[in-house]
C-alpha cells in the first residue's frame, strides 16, 4: 500500500465480557479505522480515474484471450490473439491472423481472427511465422519446431471439457524485435 496513504493503528480486537464503555470506545477506534481504509478507497479510486483510457487493464500485443462478446456452446473454444507488430532487421510488420487491434492496450474487441480451438487438447499452440517479408499468427493442436522463424506465443489447455473451463498459458506478451536476418 502506498506510504502517502492515511494508515490505520494498530488495534485490540473487542472482549467478550468487557465493559460497555470499554467495548463502544473499540467501536469508535474501529470505526475511524473504517475511514482510513475508505480514504484508501477513495485515494486509489482517484488514482485510476487520472489514469489514460485504455493502460493497463490486461491487455498486450499478441494476447490469446476469449472476446467477452461469447456466450455458452462452443464458444468455450473461439479464441483470438491481440494485435502486435515484429521488428526484422529495424524493419515494422503488422502480424496477420490477430485482431487487428492497432493500439493492444485499448479496451477494445475488434470482431476479426475468431480462431476455433480443438476440445479436448492438453496445448493448442499459437505461434508467429516470421519469414523475411510477413509475419503470421498461426495455430494447431501440434506445435511446429521452435526456431527464430516460429515463435511461440502461448497455448490453450481444453482438456476440462465438462466444465467447458479453457486454460491460456501465455508465453509471448510484446511486441517482438530481431536483428536476425530470416
Amino acid at each position: 500500500m502506498d506510504s502517502h496513504l492515511p494508515q490505520p493503528a494498530a488495534r485490540q480486537p473487542l472482549q467478550m465480557g468487557a465493559s460497555v464503555t470499554k467495548n463502544w470506545a473499540r467501536i469508535n477506534e474501529q470505526d475511524v479505522d473504517l475511514q482510513h481504509v475508505l480514504a484508501q478507497l477513495a485515494q486509489i479510486q482517484r488514482e485510476n480515474a487520472a489514469r489514460p483510457v485504455g493502460t493497463g487493464f490486461g491487455h498486450f500485443p499478441f494476447r490469446i484471450y476469449r472476446a467477452p462478446d461469447h456466450s455458452g456452446g462452443s464458444d468455450w473454444l473461439s479464441f483470438r490473439v491481440r494485435g502486435g507488430k515484429v521488428w526484422i532487421d529495424w524493419v515494422e510488420y503488422d502480424a496477420t491472423g490477430t485482431d487487428g487491434a492497432a493500439d493492444p492496450d485499448e479496451n477494445t474487441y475488434p470482431l476479426t481472427g475468431d480462431v476455433a480451438v480443438t476440445s479436448g487438447v492438453a496445448r493448442y499452440w499459437f505461434w508467429l511465422d516470421i519469414s523475411s517479408g510477413s509475419v503470421a499468427v498461426n495455430h494447431g493442436a501440434s506445435a511446429p519446431t521452435w526456431s527464430p522463424a516460429h515463435v511461440p506465443i502461448g497455448y490453450v489447455d481444453t482438456t476440462n471439457t465438462t466444465a467447458q473451463i479453457a486454460i491460456v498459458r501465455q508465453i509471448v506478451r510484446t511486441d517482438l524485435f530481431t536483428c536476425t536476418t530470416i
